[in-house]
């Protein structure tokens, strides 16, 4: 059977991942030693870690899932992602290089390296659109992005990223839907306080929709890919909160 490796294995993406690849793959998860909790198959993201544990695995399928996965995380530190993803990213790709990996890596980025730019039309944004992101999150993920292209160009890297909207499911409770779930159900609520603005909205994907993408892209031949993944729709965070709560 074919091995595949699921770095950040242990995230909200990387546990559903795991569980649909497990008939079509040998999964091996990890997580950061620095940042994960114990008890799990987790060590350090460095160079040399990297290359021994890609060298003695090898996968034909390498998912990079890890870094921060809520823009709230670094809103007060400048270098939080560039610490928990950039570097961390140059080591990883850096390996492959080293050891001369020939199979692919898929790599979730985020839309948030879009920001709000001219070039949105209707509820859509184009994959060519221009980046123009508005926080240090979005900062690193074009950063990021940049680090696998250069690798792909230079090295021959298979690479796939993949641009994800806010991801929802039932047993993710660090997000909104989650969160406006929770308080509509406490008694005589009389109002729900969201960080944010009353007209924000956001395109949302499910879980095992991602998941289905994600198998597609597994038998997919192509050398390099950059897509968008949502639902297509922008939806307002008011109506999200007036629906759950009428509910």
């Amino acid at each position: 059977m074919k091995t595949c490796i699921i770095f950040g294995g242990y995230g909200y993406i990387g546990r559903h991942l795991a569980v649909s690849l497990k008939n079509i793959f040998k999964v091996y998860s990890f997580g950061n030693s620095t940042y994960s909790e114990k008890n799990r198959r987790t060590f350090n993201y460095n160079l040399k870690n990297f290359e021994k544990k890609i060298k003695k695995i090898s996968p034909s399928v390498i998912f990079f899932l890890s870094g921060n996965s809520y823009p709230i995380n670094s809103l007060d530190n400048h270098l939080y992602d560039i610490e928990r993803s950039n570097t961390i990213i140059q080591n990883f790709l850096t390996a492959l290089k080293n050891i001369n990996f020939k199979g692919k890596i898929i790599y979730t980025s985020s839309i948030a390296v879009y920001g709000k730019d001219k070039n949105f039309k209707k509820n859509y944004v184009y994959e060519n659109s221009e980046l123009n992101p508005k926080n240090y999150y979005g900062l690193s993920k074009v950063m990021a992005e940049q680090q696998f292209i250069y690798f792909h160009k230079n090295f021959g890297l298979k690479i796939y990223i993949l641009r994800l909207s806010s991801i929802f499911g039932m047993d993710l409770e660090k997000q909104v839907i989650y969160k406006i779930i929770k308080l509509s159900n406490i008694k005589k609520l009389k109002k729900i306080t969201l960080n944010g603005k009353i007209t924000d909205s956001r395109q949302f994907i499910f879980i095992e929709d991602l998941i289905k993408i994600f198998l597609l892209l597994i038998n997919n031949k192509k050398n390099f890919l950059l897509l968008n993944v949502s639902n297509g729709k922008k939806y307002k965070i008011s109506d999200i909160i007036s629906y759950i709560h009428k509910k």
